[in-house]
Formats: C-alpha cells, sequence, structure tokens
C-alpha cells in the first residue's frame, strides 16, 4: 500500500515536468542574453544573414521574420511536454485511484476479522462461565454429597405402666431424644431447643413453633458437640407428669417438638426443626406400636 502511494507521487512528480516556456526567476540580463544568442545563431545561418539597408531591406522586419521562424518549434516542445505531462498525470491518477480501492478493501477485511476475533473472544468468554458454572455445581453437588445431615428422633415411651401409679403432676419424666448423624463427614452441633406440649388433637399446635420460649424440656445455647457419621447421641429430656393428663384416653395428645441448628465441615450453617407425637396404643390388634411418630406441619419438619 505503501508502495503504491509513493510510486503515485513520484509520477505526479515527473507529470511536472520543466519545459523552456517556463522560468523560475527573471534575470536583469536574460534579455541581452538571448538577443546576443539570437544574434549569434543568425550568423552562423545563411538564412539569416541580415541585408544592407541599401537594398532595401529593414533588418528590424528580418529579424522578426526569423523569429517567427522559431515558434513553431517551442510550440511543437511545449505541445509535446503538455501531453507526456498529461499522461504521467493519468497514470498517477490510476495508481492513486488503485492505492484507495486497495486501501477501502484492507479495512473492509480489517473490519470483518476484527469481528471475528470479538465472536471468539464471546464465545470463548461463555465457555469460560459455563466452565465455571459447571465447576461450581460440582463443587455443590460433592458438597451436598459429602456433608453432614444431622437429625433427632425421640424414643422410650415415658411410661412403662398404664396408668401411672408411681408420678404425680410435678415429678419429671424422663424422656430420650437422639441426634444423629446421617451424612459423611462431621457436624458441629451448636444450639438445642426443646419443648413437649399437648394438644387437643393430633397436629395440633400453632401455626408457627415458639422456638426458645419457656418453660422447655431442653435449651442449649452456644454448644460444641461434635458428630460422628453415622454416630448417635441419646440425651434425656425432663416433662413434668402433669403434661400426660388425658394422654392415655386421648382426650389429649403429648408432642415433643425443637429446633437444632449445627455447622458442616465446611463450616455452613444448618438447622434441623422436628416435630413427634406420643401415639398410645390400643391393644394387641392396633396397628401401629406405643412409640413417637414424625407429625406436624412443614414449619415445624425441615432441614437446611
Amino acid at each position: 500500500m505503501r508502495v503504491l502511494l509513493v510510486a503515485s507521487l513520484a509520477l505526479a512528480l515527473l507529470g511536472q515536468e520543466w519545459h523552456p516556456s517556463q522560468k523560475t526567476q527573471a534575470s536583469p540580463h536574460d534579455g541581452k542574453i538571448q538577443s546576443y544568442a539570437q544574434n549569434v545563431e543568425q550568423a552562423k545561418e545563411p538564412s539569416s544573414v541580415v541585408p544592407n539597408a541599401s537594398d532595401g531591406h529593414n533588418p528590424r522586419l528580418v529579424n522578426q521574420a526569423s523569429q517567427g521562424n522559431t515558434a513553431p518549434k517551442q510550440n511543437d516542445t511545449h505541445k509535446g511536454a503538455i501531453e507526456r505531462r498529461g499522461l504521467w498525470q493519468v497514470i498517477a491518477d490510476i495508481i492513486i485511484a488503485a492505492a484507495t480501492v486497495a486501501y477501502f478493501l484492507v479495512s473492509i477485511f480489517t473490519l470483518l476479522a476484527i469481528r471475528h476475533q470479538a465472536k471468539i473472544a464471546e464465545i470463548a468468554a461463555n465457555a469460560a462461565k459455563a466452565s465455571a458454572y459447571a465447576a461450581r455445581q460440582s463443587i455443590e453437588s460433592s458438597r451436598a454429597l459429602e456433608r453432614a445431615w444431622v437429625a433427632v428422633k425421640v424414643s422410650n415411651p415415658p411410661y412403662t405402666t398404664r396408668p401411672p401409679r408411681i408420678l404425680t403432676e410435678t415429678t419429671p419424666v424422663r424422656i430420650v431424644y437422639s441426634p444423629y448423624n446421617r451424612g459423611n463427614s462431621l457436624a458441629w452441633i451448636t444450639s438445642i431447643w426443646i419443648k413437649a406440649c399437648a394438644f387437643t388433637t393430633e397436629g395440633g399446635m400453632p401455626e408457627q413453633p415458639d422456638y426458645w420460649t419457656e418453660p422447655c424440656s431442653v435449651s442449649l445455647r452456644d454448644c460444641e458437640i461434635v458428630v460422628e457419621p453415622g454416630r448417635e447421641i441419646p440425651s434425656p429430656a425432663y416433662v413434668q407428669s402433669g403434661t400426660f393428663s388425658g394422654v392415655y384416653s386421648k382426650e389429649r395428645f403429648l408432642h415433643i417438638y425443637g429446633m437444632l441448628t449445627y455447622r458442616d465441615a465446611w463450616d455452613q450453617p444448618h438447622e434441623t426443626r422436628f416435630c413427634y407425637c406420643y401415639y398410645v396404643s390400643q391393644g394387641a390388634n392396633d396397628v401401629l406400636a406405643e412409640a413417637f411418630y414424625p407429625v406436624g406441619p412443614k414449619a415445624y419438619n425441615k432441614q437446611t
């Protein structure tokens, strides 16, 4: 491209060819020198001999005639120079036009290449985002598979005989709740709260649980209980015997509900909510054995 432009400029300069009719600077002696040169030429050529005035010829007219004979030669030289200059100018114009077209085409191809590179960069960026998302999903899936899952179950019916004969309204009754880790890594229990209540219907507790209120059966805050995978930790909880009033006659239903918080191996916090109802067996023909069974709305039973 640069070579074409330089060539066109050179041709344009060649087109500005100097010819005798053009003078760069006038000199006061140019007229005398030119007249002297013309006289010398006329003296050399026979046709340029100046007749005497006595012959009836005017020397001034003869001199003008001789100058008139050289004028066509100068015009032809000037015309040839103009023609040559016009030819070089046309060639220079063609080269400039070709260079302009080439520059235009190069610009178009450059823009297309930039656009193509931009698309490639966009595809690469989207692929990187997809790869990062897949890696994050893989890590989250791995954590979900390897993390700890702590649940709570309640066992040991409060009475071995019915009706109770040694318990009074103020005698505490011991039940057993057991946090256990059914995940694949360690868990650190940070708090536990459990409460026992009797309601007139099964699952008849309020819509939203009243955690961390008093009175309650268990209230542990800011604790650090390590639970290995597959380990179960039986722990006692005491309930006032008056809470069981009407339970065996099925006038009321005993519920044990609560919440437990813990951290996993990645130091992520989790929460487990649970709720059990004590089912009173009706005899040998009863389908369900006398024990605690999970009941209650979703707000009382969920894990994070």
